[in-house]
């Protein structure tokens, strides 16, 4: 659905993040990253994306880019 939604607006916001969420549970963390960053691009006031974006870097054990992306989702009044 999101591949879908993406053909149809490339600016759909939303469907960048769901199809995040979904390679992010799918330990798919190269394509994740790809679609949170355009969902950064696209809005870069959404902490939901760094918090998310965080995440992965954590799981990907980049400490000092997630502490980043979590500091940046904070500072956008993102709470988890």
């Amino acid at each position: 659905d999101c591949n879908k939604a993406i053909k149809l607006n490339s600016q759909n916001l939303n469907a960048y993040l769901q199809r995040g969420v979904a390679y992010y549970n799918l330990k798919q963390y190269n394509k994740a990253l790809v679609d949170l960053n355009k969902a950064i691009e696209l809005n870069p006031n959404d902490g939901a994306a760094y918090q998310l974006r965080g995440m992965i870097y954590r799981d990907m054990g980049d400490n000092a880019r997630a502490q980043a992306d979590f500091d940046k989702a904070k500072q956008l009044g993102y709470t988890e």
